[in-house]
């Protein structure tokens, strides 16, 4: 059997990062227009505020639906761990 659960929490920690860098680099390009980027004097609030919820509301989901898939798998492994009998108790 396969340990699919470890790289499936590698790939849920991986996106999460991927995620987060993405939103905060688009807000902070958006709140830079006209100005350089990574200029943080010249940062317009107003541009970076949309840019951070719809990215954030997109992060969230792409997230929350990776950790439903991970949960359910962990689940099924320790489900099955549990209720595995070893021929201990049978009668």
């Amino acid at each position: 059997m396969k340990n699919r659960s470890f790289s499936q929490i590698i790939l849920l920690v991986i996106l999460s990062v991927i995620c987060v860098i993405l939103t905060v680099g688009l807000a902070l390009f958006a709140g830079s227009y006209n100005a350089n980027l990574f200029d943080f004097e010249n940062l317009n609030f107003a541009n970076m505020i949309p840019v951070l919820i719809f990215g954030g509301f997109i992060s969230c989901v792409v997230v929350g639906i990776t950790v439903l898939f991970v949960s359910r798998s962990i689940f099924l492994k320790v489900k099955n761990y549990l209720s595995d009998d070893n021929g201990g108790d049978k009668k």
